[in-house]
Protein backbone atom coordinates (compact mmCIF):
# COMPACT_ATOMS: atom_id res chain seq x y z
CA UNK A 1 0.00 0.00 0.00
CA UNK A 2 3.01 2.72 1.11
CA UNK A 3 4.64 1.75 -2.38
CA UNK A 4 0.83 2.18 -4.15
CA UNK A 5 1.32 5.67 -2.24
CA UNK A 6 4.64 6.43 -3.13
CA UNK A 7 4.50 5.58 -7.00
CA UNK A 8 1.96 7.78 -6.98
CA UNK A 9 2.94 10.34 -5.50
CA UNK A 10 6.36 10.33 -7.54
CA UNK A 11 4.54 9.89 -10.57
CA UNK A 12 2.09 12.88 -10.01
CA UNK A 13 5.13 15.22 -8.94
CA UNK A 14 6.46 14.65 -12.25
CA UNK A 15 3.38 15.50 -14.29
CA UNK A 16 3.38 18.39 -12.70
CA UNK A 17 7.00 19.32 -13.22
CA UNK A 18 5.80 18.34 -16.82
CA UNK A 19 3.07 20.35 -17.10
CA UNK A 20 4.55 23.37 -15.34
CA UNK A 21 8.03 23.03 -17.28
CA UNK A 22 5.55 23.54 -20.59
CA UNK A 23 4.69 27.47 -19.69
CA UNK A 24 7.44 27.84 -17.14
CA UNK A 25 8.27 31.83 -17.00
CA UNK A 26 9.33 34.45 -14.02
CA UNK A 27 6.14 35.86 -11.77
CA UNK A 28 5.12 39.13 -11.74
CA UNK A 29 6.29 40.63 -8.42
CA UNK A 30 3.55 42.73 -6.19
CA UNK A 31 0.60 42.12 -8.68
CA UNK A 32 -2.73 40.92 -8.54
CA UNK A 33 -4.35 40.32 -11.46
CA UNK A 34 -7.67 41.78 -12.34
CA UNK A 35 -10.90 40.45 -13.90
CA UNK A 36 -9.85 40.68 -17.37
CA UNK A 37 -6.70 39.31 -16.96
CA UNK A 38 -7.89 36.65 -14.51
CA UNK A 39 -10.62 35.65 -18.01
CA UNK A 40 -7.36 35.60 -20.51
CA UNK A 41 -5.78 33.18 -18.35
CA UNK A 42 -9.21 31.26 -18.25
CA UNK A 43 -9.10 31.27 -22.09
CA UNK A 44 -5.57 30.27 -22.14
CA UNK A 45 -6.09 27.27 -19.65
CA UNK A 46 -8.87 26.13 -22.09
CA UNK A 47 -7.35 26.26 -25.23
CA UNK A 48 -4.37 23.92 -23.72
CA UNK A 49 -7.03 21.82 -22.75
CA UNK A 50 -5.27 21.89 -19.59
CA UNK A 51 -7.96 19.83 -18.01
CA UNK A 52 -8.09 16.82 -20.80
CA UNK A 53 -4.27 16.55 -20.45
CA UNK A 54 -4.08 16.30 -16.63
CA UNK A 55 -7.19 13.77 -16.52
CA UNK A 56 -5.14 11.83 -19.00
CA UNK A 57 -1.74 12.04 -17.27
CA UNK A 58 -3.71 10.88 -14.06
CA UNK A 59 -5.23 7.95 -15.58
CA UNK A 60 -1.65 6.90 -17.00
CA UNK A 61 -0.20 7.33 -13.78
CA UNK A 62 -2.70 4.96 -11.95
CA UNK A 63 -1.84 2.22 -14.84
CA UNK A 64 1.98 2.65 -14.08
CA UNK A 65 0.94 2.16 -10.41
CA UNK A 66 2.27 -1.54 -8.62
CA UNK A 67 0.14 -3.88 -8.20
CA UNK A 68 -3.06 -2.17 -10.54
CA UNK A 69 -3.30 -5.53 -12.56
CA UNK A 70 -5.59 -6.66 -9.45
CA UNK A 71 -5.21 -3.90 -6.62
CA UNK A 72 -6.57 -4.86 -3.28
CA UNK A 73 -9.66 -3.04 -1.62
CA UNK A 74 -7.13 -1.11 0.59
CA UNK A 75 -5.30 0.50 -2.53
CA UNK A 76 -8.52 0.89 -4.74
CA UNK A 77 -10.00 2.93 -1.87
CA UNK A 78 -6.83 5.24 -1.37
CA UNK A 79 -6.29 5.92 -5.48
CA UNK A 80 -10.33 6.36 -5.36
CA UNK A 81 -9.79 9.21 -3.04
CA UNK A 82 -6.65 10.63 -4.38
CA UNK A 83 -8.44 11.05 -7.78
CA UNK A 84 -11.62 12.56 -6.39
CA UNK A 85 -9.42 15.10 -4.43
CA UNK A 86 -7.71 15.95 -7.52
CA UNK A 87 -10.99 16.51 -9.76
CA UNK A 88 -10.39 18.93 -11.96
CA UNK A 89 -13.04 21.16 -10.65
CA UNK A 90 -11.81 21.20 -7.58
CA UNK A 91 -8.45 23.20 -8.44
CA UNK A 92 -9.17 25.02 -11.90
CA UNK A 93 -9.67 27.93 -9.99
CA UNK A 94 -6.22 27.50 -8.44
CA UNK A 95 -4.82 27.02 -12.21
CA UNK A 96 -6.38 30.34 -13.28
CA UNK A 97 -4.73 32.12 -10.81
CA UNK A 98 -1.50 30.77 -11.29
CA UNK A 99 -1.59 31.54 -14.91
CA UNK A 100 -2.58 35.22 -14.49
CA UNK A 101 -0.19 35.50 -11.72
CA UNK A 102 2.83 34.14 -13.46
CA UNK A 103 2.16 35.60 -16.94
CA UNK A 104 1.32 39.33 -18.16
CA UNK A 105 -1.68 40.09 -19.99
CA UNK A 106 0.13 40.46 -23.06
CA UNK A 107 2.17 36.88 -22.97
CA UNK A 108 -0.90 35.02 -22.13
CA UNK A 109 -2.37 36.92 -25.19
CA UNK A 110 0.36 35.95 -27.33
CA UNK A 111 0.19 32.05 -25.75
CA UNK A 112 -3.34 31.96 -26.42
CA UNK A 113 -2.77 32.97 -30.15
CA UNK A 114 0.33 29.98 -30.07
CA UNK A 115 -1.89 27.35 -28.84
CA UNK A 116 -4.89 28.46 -31.37
CA UNK A 117 -2.87 27.94 -34.24
CA UNK A 118 -1.90 24.68 -35.80
CA UNK A 119 1.51 24.48 -34.30
CA UNK A 120 -0.67 25.16 -30.91
CA UNK A 121 -2.94 22.54 -31.48
CA UNK A 122 -0.84 20.28 -32.82
CA UNK A 123 1.22 20.70 -29.48
CA UNK A 124 -1.77 20.21 -27.50
CA UNK A 125 -2.89 17.15 -29.26
CA UNK A 126 0.58 15.42 -28.45
CA UNK A 127 1.02 16.63 -25.24
CA UNK A 128 -0.66 13.29 -23.88
CA UNK A 129 1.61 11.41 -25.73
CA UNK A 130 4.78 13.06 -24.41
CA UNK A 131 3.36 13.53 -21.06
CA UNK A 132 3.12 9.58 -20.96
CA UNK A 133 6.26 8.95 -22.52
CA UNK A 134 8.05 11.78 -20.01
CA UNK A 135 6.84 9.67 -17.55
CA UNK A 136 7.61 6.31 -18.60
CA UNK A 137 11.14 7.40 -19.30
CA UNK A 138 11.24 8.96 -15.58
CA UNK A 139 10.48 5.90 -14.02
CA UNK A 140 12.83 4.08 -16.28
CA UNK A 141 15.23 6.75 -14.63
CA UNK A 142 13.98 5.55 -10.93
CA UNK A 143 14.37 1.90 -11.44
CA UNK A 144 17.83 2.37 -11.64
CA UNK A 145 18.25 4.83 -8.93
CA UNK A 146 15.66 2.32 -6.30
CA UNK A 147 18.29 -0.14 -5.93
CA UNK A 148 20.63 2.37 -5.13
CA UNK A 149 18.59 3.95 -2.28
CA UNK A 150 19.01 1.24 0.46
CA UNK A 151 22.80 1.38 0.93
CA UNK A 152 22.66 4.97 1.13
CA UNK A 153 23.07 6.13 5.00
CA UNK A 154 22.64 9.12 6.63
Amino acid sequence: MKKTIVAFAIGFSLFIGSAQAQVAAPPELGSAPNPEHLKLAEKLVTVMELQKTIEQSFNSITKMLPGQASPSAAQKQVIDMIMKELDWKNFKTDYIQLYAEVFTEAEIKGLIKFYESPAGQAFVKKQPELNQKSMMLSQKMMMKIMPKLPGMRR
